[in-house]
């Protein structure tokens, strides 16, 4: 490592601050830059339903950040779409929870992304796009350090 090496990554650090606020027991408002999102517990968990869990908005980035990774992705490699759809499953073990169990993680114990690429391109052109999207989004490399079963599956549609 050079010495201005650390001056030099300074300049790619980036920062990011939010806020929350509680709303009632099971909620919260969160401020992120000019944004506000309610995050909520459903009725059934004594929430209210009035936004999604937290968990549920992990879901929200891992799709978000897929799409943004392979809009990145596609620039640099000149890979052609139109559409793209990204669903995630994630299974949640509640027992841990509940003080059934004190094995069992508190997060999804598995995640299903499903990925729709919306191409005219080769399957092995949009293999190579998955590669690279899972090798550079920041939200799937979060996940896949956390969730023991991180499955992707991308088509071409």
């Amino acid at each position: 490592m050079r010495p201005d090496d650390a001056a030099d990554t300074a300049a790619f650090i980036v920062v990011h601050h939010v806020r929350g606020t509680m709303t009632s027991r099971t909620a919260s408002t969160v401020a992120v830059r000019d944004f506000s999102i309610l995050a909520d517990e459903p009725v059934e968990r004594e929430g209210t339903n009035k936004g999604p869990t937290p968990l549920e908005l992990v879901l929200v980035s891992l799709c978000a950040g897929i799409n943004i990774a392979t809009g990145r992705v596609a620039h640099q490699i000149g890979f052609v779409y139109s559409s793209l759809q990204v669903s995630a499953r994630g299974e949640l073990d509640t027992r841990r929870r509940l003080g059934m169990s004190s094995e069992a993680p508190l997060h999804y114990r598995s995640i299903e992304v499903g990925v729709e690429v919306g191409t005219v391109e080769p399957i092995h052109q949009v293999e190579r796009v998955a590669e690279l999207v899972d090798g550079t989004s920041a939200v799937v490399s979060l996940v896949r350090a956390a969730v023991p079963d991180y499955r992707a599956k991308w088509e071409r549609v």
